[in-house]
């Protein structure tokens, strides 16, 4: 998502396995993702605020 990158659930599933779609699913219910339908599924399209700023402040990240 830093990157700017957009991905659908289909290539998360691909990537992470079919597990993902029920993290997902908690993800936006938590408010954490922002997510839209799109031709081809759903998309990430960005993490929200509180989100982006429990990634930046992780002190593990480079390890």
């Amino acid at each position: 998502m830093d990157g700017g990158t957009q991905p659908l659930e289909t290539q998360l599933v691909e990537e992470l396995g079919p597990d993902i779609r029920q993290q997902l699913d908690g993800l936006e219910a938590k408010g954490w993702i922002l997510a839209r339908e799109a031709a081809d599924g759903m998309m990430v399209v960005d993490l929200t605020g509180p989100a982006w700023q429990a990634v930046r402040s992780r002190r593990d990240v480079g390890r």
